[in-house]
């Protein structure tokens, strides 16, 4: 695995950067990203005029003395700002800001550079792209729908921490994490997440694809567990929860239904026992969901009978807000963590450090942070983050942004409209968000293999 100190970056920003200069007409563009436009059509007039407000933008955040990073016309050029709010639609969590200390132990220092690129399981989470037919915005099987990238980004985070191709756990020993692995190989799933995590306090929304949070979901999937994506597939949108009508795994069937024979009773009674039974796993997790803090930094541990010991999930960890130190302990230790940021200005990313953000930023976006490092020519500190809008966009679908050399009270400011994004129902009006596009106000791993 190259260290970020050395590692030379192949040219994923080349196209974006040449039409930065210039170089390529919206007939050129429209041809590269495979648009279905009319010529002469209202939409073709529309998104002409976007994408030439894009492209002055481009050329002058360009023209900036001293930048870090390059802007360029990729694929989200000529979206509307409905779309790219959409895109987005992230919502995260807000409540507890208590300064507990980290629940990770700190066993060994960290290394000055680490990332977790070798993963195939990101190159699956970086193909999560939108795409345009007849000129529409249409979204993928694992989309980014609006306000459902909580549950998007949750399950992306599974799959690239279920897929990877190490452990670190604090004990020294792996676990095969083949069948969990293979429980989230067909897909994301999102559907489960969007449909059926319980939401009482509304956090982040009112549940589905009107906002939830990452807290939340993680709950929901060490508690109940989650099925394949072929079972319950995403479609974008929010449904009744279709576990009840899901049918025990053959094998667990074959068993009971074999024991039935003996006691008398008919194998249909086994599949309406299943359905009873997440029925009340679902009553009891809106009851916790209502009477817990979620928010709280500290680890949730699975009990004995929790359904996501199936696929080697044995808690989930909020890592307390607004500290790098735990941040970037947890991505060594236990794996990609999944964190909320504001990306309102990161559509016209293309290559470099990116530094675009203010102080007060308002949190939109779930991402999954992959890895640290510093950039070999310019020096400057980032973190690495894997985003789910294609490998056409930023660095081959990924984006680094700048980092302090350590808990910086300069780089915080505050979210002041939380109720976009990160607000519960009666939660403050405003929230303090600390690191460049808010990175360190909130962040989850989940646990597998050893909790200490």
């Amino acid at each position: 695995m190259p260290s970020w100190a050395l590692w030379r970056w192949p040219c994923f920003g080349l196209a974006a950067a040449t039409a930065s200069e210039g170089a390529e007409s919206f007939e050129d563009f429209v041809q590269r990203f495979h648009r279905s436009y009319e010529a002469g059509s209202r939409e073709f007039e529309e998104r002409h005029r976007i994408f030439q407000a894009r492209a002055e933008e481009v050329q002058a955040l360009n023209r900036r003395p001293s930048r870090r990073w390059t802007a360029g016309l990729g694929p989200l050029a000529d979206y509307r700002d409905e779309e790219l709010q959409a895109l987005r639609g992230w919502r995260g969590t807000a409540g507890s800001q208590a300064d507990d200390p980290s629940a990770l132990v700190q066993v060994r220092s960290l290394p000055e550079h680490f990332n977790w690129t070798s993963l195939a399981a990101l190159r699956e989470v970086a193909s999560q792209e939108p795409w345009r037919q007849s000129g529409k915005l249409v979204e993928s099987g694992v989309s980014q729908s609006k306000v459902a990238t909580w549950a998007v980004g949750l399950a992306g985070q599974l799959r690239v921490v279920l897929g990877r191709d190490e452990c670190r756990g604090f004990d020294g020993s792996c676990r095969d994490q083949r069948p969990a692995a293979e429980l989230l190989s067909s897909g994301s799933p999102a559907a489960e997440l969007v449909d059926c995590v319980p939401n009482p306090k509304h956090c982040g929304g009112k549940g589905g694809c009107t906002g939830a949070t990452v807290e939340l979901a993680m709950s929901y999937a060490m508690h109940v567990g989650l099925r394949k994506e072929s079972e319950m597939p995403y479609k974008a949108k929010s449904s009744e929860c279709g576990l009840q009508s899901l049918q025990p795994a053959p094998s667990t069937l074959q068993t009971a239904a074999a024991f039935n024979q003996d006691s008398g009773h008919e194998a249909l009674d086994v599949k309406d026992q299943y359905r009873a039974q997440v029925e009340e796993d679902l009553a009891a997790l809106a009851y916790l969901h209502e009477h817990s803090d979620l928010q709280a930094p500290r680890v949730h541990r699975a009990a004995a009978d929790s359904a996501g010991l199936g696929f080697g999930l044995q808690g989930w960890e909020k890592l307390p807000p607004n500290r790098q130190e735990p941040l970037l302990r947890a991505l060594y230790e236990r794996g990609p963590v999944g964190v909320s940021v504001a990306a309102t200005n990161w559509h016209l990313y293309a290559s470099g450090v990116f530094d675009h953000c203010g102080k007060d930023s308002v949190i939109d976006h779930a991402v999954t942070l992959i890895g640290y490092g510093r950039d070999s020519k310019s020096g400057d500190l980032f973190y690495l983050i894997q985003n789910s809008w294609g490998s056409n966009w930023g660095e081959g679908g990924r984006i680094r942004i700048l980092r302090s050399d350590a808990d910086d009270s300069q780089q915080c400011g505050w979210d002041r409209q939380p109720e976009k994004g990160t607000a519960c129902t009666g939660d403050p009006a405003q929230v303090r968000v600390c690191g460049m596009c808010g990175i360190l106000y909130d962040s989850v791993v989940p646990h597998f293999g050893t909790l200490q």
